[in-house]
């Protein structure tokens, strides 16, 4: 008797399960969401380019940002909204957005944004925003948009479907450029006070690398980089003078002469 009751249940739960319809993932019904992934793993979210550390010919760069969703993939393009924020302060002649169209492709759950950023002469100044912003059309939507990233603390909430870049062309003196240090007064004997642009210029006359001469407080005295400074300096005194007498000044940012220093040849 418990046999027959035992094959009536099972057969019972098979006819259920027979007319219920299985779950499946519904992109429309979910609402399929972009977002950031850098977001997820960055404490900030913010991307920082600097030109200042690169030679004066380079006049461009390329920033590329990865755009996500949630949900499924499907056989057809699908456009997305991405808005540049009013909160900005980059102007146009410091970006353009290089892809033609802006979508996630057929068959794929991602799109690359190739943001070029170009060498505005406001850059040399101050550093400027660049407010990214992904926004909900047709296709998607922004569900996934903030969350706090330690949940019961007054850790401020990260918005996922939010990016700023941060774009200047600025840069800092070397350690041993710096006041204080060892070598600041020999420097500035040959090099002059610090600039941005004369920095730029040293890079590119002698083809330097930044990294190295960025790497160490020491740097003069390695590989024998003192006599180097001192060609250097002499060398570039000459280009200057010549660059002058031509018509063609060299100035820096606020419109006065480039000079060397008074241990310059």
């Amino acid at each position: 008797m418990k046999k027959v009751i035992l094959s009536i249940l099972l057969l019972t739960g098979f006819f259920a399960c027979k007319k219920q319809d299985i779950d499946v993932y519904d992109n429309e019904k979910s609402g399929a969401s972009l977002y950031f992934p850098i977001q997820e793993v960055d404490s900030t979210g913010d991307i920082s380019f600097s030109f200042g550390y690169l030679k004066s010919s380079v006049s461009d760069t390329a920033v590329r940002i990865l755009v996500r969703m949630l949900g499924a993939p499907v056989d057809y393009d699908r456009p997305y909204n991405l808005k540049i924020a009013d909160t900005s302060t980059a102007t146009s002649e410091m970006y353009s957005i290089a892809n033609k169209t802006l979508a996630i492709p057929a068959g794929k759950t991602a799109d690359t944004v190739v943001i070029n950023l170009h060498r505005a002469a406001a850059l040399r100044t101050k550093g400027y925003m660049l407010n990214l912003e992904l926004r909900e059309n047709e296709h998607f939507g922004v569900k996934y948009y903030n969350n706090i990233v330690t949940p019961g603390s007054s850790t401020p909430q990260r918005y996922y479907t939010r990016m700023r870049v941060m774009i200047d062309d600025i840069a800092g003196a070397p350690a041993w450029w710096r006041q204080g240090n060892t070598y600041y007064s020999l420097i500035t004997t040959y090099f002059g006070t610090f600039s941005t642009l004369k920095f730029q210029l040293i890079l590119t006359y002698y083809n330097a690398d930044a990294a190295e001469l960025t790497g160490t407080s020491n740097w003069p005295q390695v590989n024998g980089n003192l006599y180097r400074i001192i060609a250097w300096a002499s060398g570039l005194k000459a280009y200057l003078t010549l660059m002058q007498a031509q018509g063609t000044p060299v100035l820096e940012a606020d419109g006065s002469l480039m000079k060397m220093g008074t241990g310059a040849k």
